[in-house]
């Protein structure tokens, strides 16, 4: 069974139908599923994609996937 990418991952764990819908979530919900997330279980590039999926901001690829979850995380924690 191949695994869920990431924004599918959390489209799960927030229980929503479709991804657009991440847009939508409280962002405590959208926090606490991104902290319960292995950073090592998805590719730098499903982070990224993460990034620009949920805050519409870039980020260099070059800061590594934990720098990737923890600004995803300071993201929905300060805004």
């Amino acid at each position: 069974m191949e695994k869920e990418e990431l924004l599918g991952q959390l489209r799960n764990i927030t229980n929503c139908m479709i991804i657009s819908d991440l847009r939508y979530v409280g962002k405590d919900v959208l926090y606490s599923a991104i902290l319960s997330l292995n950073v090592d279980d998805y590719s730098m590039k499903e982070w990224h994609d993460a990034i620009i999926y949920l805050t519409g901001n870039d980020v260099d690829k070059s800061i590594g996937k934990a720098a990737a979850k923890e600004y995803l995380c300071d993201y929905y924690r300060h805004n």
